[in-house]
């Protein structure tokens, strides 16, 4: 299970670069536009969904417990940002100003 641990350690710091690079190119400096991740319901579902399928297939595989957790945390909060990261840039070629 280490290696989903560093794999979800690697997956989390590329989605938060690649949303602050995209954030800082669009020119927006606020903090709730870089944690809009953890507010927009499809990427918390989509996070949450990760979550418990890493936790899941974890327990079938008996594995540690604090590892397993570890992982399962960092890549739902990956998949949080990559699906939150998504949706705005589907905004802004759709021309929506909204972040809902």
């Amino acid at each position: 299970m280490n290696w989903w641990l560093w794999t979800g350690v690697a997956a989390f710091c590329a989605t938060t670069v690649c949303t602050e690079v995209y954030l800082t190119h669009r020119g927006t400096r606020s903090r709730s536009a870089r944690l809009g991740a953890y507010t927009d319901t499809y990427a918390l579902v989509a996070g949450v969904a990760t979550l418990v399928l890493l936790q899941v297939l974890a327990s079938t595989a008996h594995s540690d417990v604090v590892a397993s957790w570890a992982s399962a945390v960092l890549w739902g909060l990956a998949v949080a940002e990559a699906v939150h990261l998504g949706r705005l840039k589907h905004q802004s070629r759709a021309g929506h100003t909204a972040n809902s």
